[in-house]
């Protein structure tokens, strides 16, 4: 049961330094072709297409975003990662064309593993943190 644990727990991680190495494809790979994504963006297909639009966008978005996974669980067929983003906004994000400022927000994310794969994803970004960095939102009085 260990090793499936760990097995799960290594596509999480496989996932983001694929990422980080700047290789979509890599990262794609380890998406099943159906995967449901619980939380998608506005107008996001289902399944892979959707996956590949999604992490299309962000890549344009922050081409230098890098994840650094703070904790990696995992608990049958689920994982979660936590840890901080950090990246420059060098083009369009939600309509918000590039301010070549720095962000760092950080994130979590629940995967459901079948057969190697993430089949299911749940995830939450710090948007609003991000937002605040590029200039897009305001920061509350007294925050």
């Amino acid at each position: 049961m260990t090793d499936h644990l760990e097995d799960n727990k290594a596509v999480a991680q496989r996932f983001a330094d694929e990422w980080n190495m700047g290789n979509l494809e890599g990262a794609l790979a380890l998406i099943d072709e159906n995967v449901v994504d619980h939380n998608p963006a506005p107008g996001q297909a289902p399944g892979i297409a959707g996956a590949r639009q999604a992490l299309t966008a962000f890549l344009a978005a922050f081409p230098d975003l890098k994840f650094n996974t703070e904790y990696i669980l995992a608990e049958g067929d689920r994982v979660v990662d936590h840890g901080t983003a950090r990246g420059t906004h060098k083009g369009n994000l939600l309509g918000i064309p590039a301010t070549n400022k720095p962000v760092a927000f950080t994130y979590t994310d629940i995967y459901r593993i079948a057969n190697g794969k993430i089949a299911e994803i749940w995830h939450i970004e710090d948007v609003a943190t991000a937002m605040q960095q590029i200039g897009a939102m305001k920061v509350p009085v007294g925050a």
